[in-house]
């Protein structure tokens, strides 16, 4: 495989996103957003923490890929330019051409 995980980058990230994770507090309402009802009060905290650890580092590697993955031959991240564009954003016409 040409390219490989930076392991010592995610971890370093990952712990980081822990301490922030685990001091976001569990919202009172989110037990109205759960279809299963038998996922017990320690379940769905777990389910939390699990969630919001998952979004931040799915956010970080889908917003800078270079951080995390790295050249198998030389060590060397990823080019920044080489994951998908941000498309949030449409383009807009050049000035002075029509919509």
């Amino acid at each position: 495989m040409p390219y490989h995980i930076a392991r010592a980058a995610l971890h370093d990230f990952v712990d980081r996103q822990l301490t922030l994770v685990e001091s976001t507090p569990l919202p009172t309402d989110v037990r109205d957003l759960v279809a299963d009802e038998d996922l017990g009060d320690d379940e769905l905290a777990a389910v939390w923490l699990a969630a919001g650890l998952a979004t931040q580092v799915g956010l970080a590697v889908l917003d800078g890929p270079e951080r995390f993955v790295v050249s198998s031959r030389s060590g060397a991240p990823i080019p920044a330019a080489s994951h998908a564009p941000d498309v949030a954003a449409p383009a807009r016409p050049a000035q002075g051409s029509e919509a």
